[in-house]
């Protein structure tokens, strides 16, 4: 039950009875002493009405007998207070203990959805960037799944534009690549290493040598027509970039449906460029083919879309606006989502506008970007190595890993495959600190405090969601009625606001509402667990109570934590 829709219904009945403005019956959670909820409703039924909010609440007060066994009421300076009755919260708690999805109700209009986010570029080592996107990126699937909607994840890799070119240009400088074009020479093996290497020097050297530039621009264009020997190392280089990239990402559970990248609708790009050739969206430019995309903006003017250099070679936004019409034909879905970094919304802007005014998206599918903040340090800086290089996720990965092996080691946690549970915990400490901030904002990475067993940290809802399990293992837990006391009932209020966070969640595409309230849930059942000694309580169906609310608590977290992709271990 969303308790909230709940209340709104029942508060709307009130409201059109007394002939007051039913938009206006909204609750909200307060969690102070007086109240789980509250309406201020009557503010603004004031002002309309010329009275007094006191007057207003009053009278939502004394005509709401459909709440009657629901709440009580009350009213303090004009806000309109909700507790609800302890035998209402034992209702509602029995009816999510039968529910496996804790009665969160589906999406009445369900959607299909194509989901873009990964976005790693082949032969590049992953980045903290990388990490976000991926974090974000799978918990909103599994958010989406969760709720109904149909959903596709494509990791869209970046692998067809300059730098290929660059990266091949170099390889060609460092090594004897004439295998590939063949002669009759050892074949080179391109690995892991050769490519970090490779991509940095390349990266590099572009700036200040002209003609290694405009060779590796040359290269490029011959890739992008599949010349054989060019062609024949990039394909080479994407199977080493993509076990790469499946297995960073897989660490942090993110799975996708596709993995597809640019080079995969290199065949339509000449459709594209017809289309707007042909609609006269598309003209010269010093020999360049550009989109004239301006939105009238004089304060911050949108630059042309470049859909194609003068040398004939192909520009990323092309083969984005391939992708879109490659998209729609195979699965002509509701939505097309991109989760990227902040960067790029000046590229999507583009091309949401170009495809816009080629008539590829009209009233659907509704094309949409959010972008996320950068991964800070402590100086509030972008993260980065302590030479001050670009933290890789590699390392960040065994970062956490070795610091939560040191944890495990001050706990003396005696387990079989420690590093495993190290990796665990340490996944999880990244993923709540990441989602537990709004997608959009930049954050603090704080090793220490995103690692602490205690306080509001990945690890402590593990923690937490492990010692719920040992009670119950230890118990002689049956299933049975949770009747809800004072001492229980702030902990269904939590569960309640976990449950309504899973639609807030949805509506803001961003998941630090569920990850907070999760920690919410968390810290109150650590509350009752530190003053109720439950497996010692001597009456049964006290206990069995106690028992069955550990139960509900310990499924509502095992689901919630599953859409943010954190493992709960056996034991920690």
């Amino acid at each position: 039950m969303n308790i909230k829709h709940f209340l709104n219904d029942k508060l709307k009945e009130t409201f059109d009875k007394l002939g007051y403005n039913t938009e206006l019956a909204v609750v909200a959670f307060c969690g102070n002493n007086l109240a789980d909820l509250q309406c201020n409703a009557a503010f603004a039924l004031a002002k309309e009405l010329k009275t007094s909010p006191l007057n207003i609440a009053n009278n939502i007060i004394n005509n709401s007998e459909n709440l009657k066994d629901v709440c009580d009421l009350s009213c303090v300076n004009g806000f309109l207070n909700i507790k609800l009755k302890n035998e209402f919260l034992s209702k509602v708690s029995n009816d999510c203990k039968n529910s496996i999805r804790l009665n969160v109700p589906k999406l009445k209009n369900p959607k299909s959805i194509i989901l873009d986010y990964g976005g790693a570029n082949v032969a590049k080592p992953l980045h903290v960037g990388h990490m976000r996107s991926a974090i974000i990126g799978e918990a909103l699937k599994r958010l989406n799944i969760f709720l109904g909607n149909s959903v596709v994840s494509d990791v869209h890799l970046g692998d067809w534009g300059l730098q290929m070119g660059l990266t091949i240009a170099q390889l060609m400088d460092d090594y004897d690549m004439g295998y590939y074009f063949g002669a009759k020479v050892p074949k080179i093996d391109i690995t892991l290493s050769m490519l970090d290497d490779t991509y940095v020097k390349a990266s590099t050297r572009k700036k200040d040598d002209e003609e290694f530039y405009d060779r590796a621009s040359k290269i490029t264009l011959l890739l992008q027509r599949k010349e054989k020997g060019y062609y024949d190392i990039w394909q080479e280089m994407m199977q080493v970039s993509l076990d790469m990239v499946k297995s960073a990402y897989s660490k942090f559970g993110a799975t996708f449906d596709l993995w597809k990248g640019e080079s995969s609708v290199n065949d339509l790009v000449p459709y594209v460029i017809d289309l707007f050739e042909s609609k006269g969206l598309a003209k010269k430019s010093e020999g360049a083919l550009i989109v004239d995309v301006a939105d009238g903006d004089e304060n911050a003017p949108m630059p042309p879309l470049l859909l194609q250099k003068s040398n004939g070679a192909q520009m990323y936004p092309v083969t984005e606006i391939a992708t879109i019409v490659e998209r729609i034909k195979l699965y002509n879905p509701d939505e097309i989502v991109y989760i990227t970094d902040a960067r790029q919304a000046l590229h999507f802007k583009q091309v949401f506008k170009a495809c816009k005014m080629a008539e590829i998206v009209t009233d659907r599918p509704v094309l949409k970007h959010y972008t996320f903040g950068t991964v800070n340090g402590k100086d509030g800086k972008a993260f980065k190595t302590r030479d001050g290089g670009t933290f890789k996720l590699e390392d960040l990965i065994d970062l956490v890993t070795n610091k939560a092996l040191e944890k495990l080691k001050e706990n003396k946690t005696e387990i079989d495959n420690v590093y495993e549970l190290a990796r665990q915990i340490g996944i999880a400490a990244l993923i709540f600190g990441d989602l537990s901030n709004i997608i959009s904002k930049d954050y603090i990475f704080d090793l220490d405090k995103f690692m602490t067993f205690e306080g509001k940290t990945g690890p402590y809802l593990q923690y937490t969601t492990v010692r719920i399990n040992s009670i119950l293992q230890k118990s002689d837990y049956v299933p049975f009625d949770i009747v809800i006391t004072d001492e229980t009932r702030d902990i269904v209020i939590k569960l309640l606001k976990l449950i309504d966070s899973f639609e807030v969640a949805y509506k803001e595409c961003s998941l630090h509402n569920l990850a907070l309230s999760i920690f919410d849930l968390c810290s109150e059942f650590s509350t009752f667990y530190n003053n109720v000694k439950i497996l010692s309580t001597e009456d049964y169906e006290t206990r069995q109570s106690y028992l069955n609310l550990c139960k509900l608590v310990y499924n509502a977290l095992k689901l919630s934590l599953d859409i943010l992709s954190i493992q709960v271990p056996e034991k920690m």
